[in-house]
Parts: C-alpha cells; sequence; structure tokens
C-alpha cells in the first residue's frame, strides 16, 4: 500500500492528448462489460444495498465528454468514500484536467469499483496514457500516518472522520446529512433515513438539541451539505427556512429521490 504511495509521488507527469474517441470507447466497454459488472455489484450488495445503474455509468461518461478540459498537471491524492459513480466521475476529471491522481478507499463497493477502475486502466493503455491513475483499496492508520508526515494536502470527498485525521486536506461534502426531529410521529421516517444512510454508508449526523436555536447553530456549523428536518411545528420550519445557510434542506420529505447531480470539480 506505502509502495503505491511511492510510487505515485515519484512518478513524473507525462503529456498526452485526449481523443474524442476515448469517451465512446469507455461507454461500449462499460456495455461489453456489463455482465461483469453486474456479478461483481451482486456480491458486493450481500454486504451494501447500492445497486448500480449502468446506464448511469454512460450519462455520467456523456457528462464529460463535452465538458471542456482545464489542464492543471499537479497530482493529488483523493480520499474518499467509494461510492462508484463518485469513482467514475474523479476518473474522468483525472483525464480531463491531466492531473496524475492516487484514489484511496475502502472496501464499500469494491468488486464495482475495482472492474471499473481496471476497465478505465485498459482503455487508457489502448491510447498510449499511462502514469495518470493510481489506486489504494484501504484507507490505513499507516497511510494516514504517512500523508501527515508529507504534509502534502489531501482532498477528501465525504468522509468527515478521515479528514479530522489529515495535517493538510481539503474537504468536499458528498452525500453528508444532518437531521433533526421533534415529533415522534415522525420517527418511523427518521428510522428509515438511518437505516438507509447506513445501508448505503452515507453520513448522517443526528442532532439531539431541544432549543431551536441550539438546533440550528449546530446545522449550520456542520459539514454536512444536506439538513433533514422532521417536525410538523410550522414555526421551526419557517426558521430553519430563514436561517440554515449553505445546506439543502429536506422538510418532512424523502432526501434521497433526487438524481440530478451536476459535475463539481473536486480536482
Amino acid at each position: 500500500m506505502i509502495d503505491v504511495l511511492e510510487k505515485f509521488l515519484k512518478d513524473e507527469d507525462k503529456e498526452f492528448e485526449i481523443v474524442d474517441g476515448i469517451f465512446d470507447t469507455l461507454k461500449k466497454e462499460i456495455k461489453s462489460n456489463s455482465n461483469l459488472i453486474k456479478k461483481a455489484n451482486e456480491i458486493d450488495i450481500t454486504y451494501n444495498r447500492n445497486t448500480i445503474d449502468l446506464q448511469k455509468l454512460e450519462e455520467i461518461i456523456d457528462k464529460y465528454k463535452f465538458e471542456p478540459a482545464l489542464v492543471s498537471t499537479n497530482s493529488k491524492v483523493v480520499i474518499y468514500t467509494g461510492d462508484p459513480y463518485l469513482t467514475l466521475e474523479l476518473l474522468l476529471q483525472s483525464l480531463k484536467k491531466h492531473k496524475r491522481i492516487l484514489l484511496a478507499f475502502n472496501e464499500y463497493m469494491l468488486g464495482t469499483n475495482e472492474l471499473i477502475l481496471s476497465i478505465f486502466y485498459e482503455v487508457l493503455k489502448r491510447y498510449k496514457i499511462t502514469n495518470l491513475i493510481y489506486s489504494i483499496t484501504k484507507v490505513t492508520p499507516e497511510l494516514i500516518q504517512e500523508l501527515n508526515i508529507l504534509e502534502e494536502e489531501v482532498i477528501v470527498i465525504g468522509d468527515s472522520a478521515v479528514n479530522q485525521l489529515l495535517k493538510k486536506s481539503k474537504f468536499y461534502s458528498y452525500k453528508n446529512y444532518i437531521m433533526y426531529s421533534e415529533n415522534e410521529e415522525l420517527e418511523k421516517l427518521k428510522e428509515a433515513i438511518f437505516l438507509f444512510t447506513s445501508e448505503y454508508e452515507y453520513e448522517l449526523e443526528i442532532v439531539y438539541e431541544d432549543n431551536i436555536d441550539d438546533v440550528i447553530s449546530q446545522v449550520n456549523d456542520s459539514v454536512a451539505d444536506s439538513f433533514i428536518l422532521l417536525t410538523t411545528n410550522e414555526r421551526t420550519k419557517e426558521r430553519v427556512r430563514d436561517e440554515i445557510k449553505n445546506k439543502k434542506i429536506y422538510i418532512n420529505e424523502n432526501p434521497f429521490k433526487e438524481n440530478n447531480e451536476k459535475i463539481r470539480f473536486y480536482l
């Protein structure tokens, strides 16, 4: 594992040209390997419930096909939750920005992630693009220690616990939720949300304050990008809409039904 980090740091950037056909080749390879992806996903979902939509993978590739290239050659280590859609986004961002990346994630959706990485490696090889993508499939204390010794800025996406362990990092929220419930009659919805976030390994912080001023303060200070409020109190709803800043707010509704994420460049 540390060997991969050392190789990543020692390797040099190599110039390459992005050929238009590379995105069509990626889509073609995703399609031709669809049965393998499904089998890997079937194994993964015995541990986690994240079923991969192959069409969504192709749509992500299409989004980046027409995204302008913004060449920035400095390399980056990225630690994230292991969401396979995010894996593909990061691979495509690395390609578009000519930026070498070391992806580090845990065993969540490991089979699906490794297959996506393998497909991407093989396509890059065909287009003579090397030394662009590196990966580590376990975020260990040893890796964190080594990164802290190097004092290189690490990009952390979604994993706030790991982010707190790093001396130098840039954190991006990714499906990080914070929730407050003040009505017992909404307890079933609260339990369903808790169960969903646990199964999909989304971060969920629950607020236990009784005073609404303290609730609003804690939510505004949170790294979460979305706030779930469960209440029948109209005054609470009004205050939350007026005073919660820079969070997507869901009031007594399912926050996971939307699937319209825009491209966000992390690299």
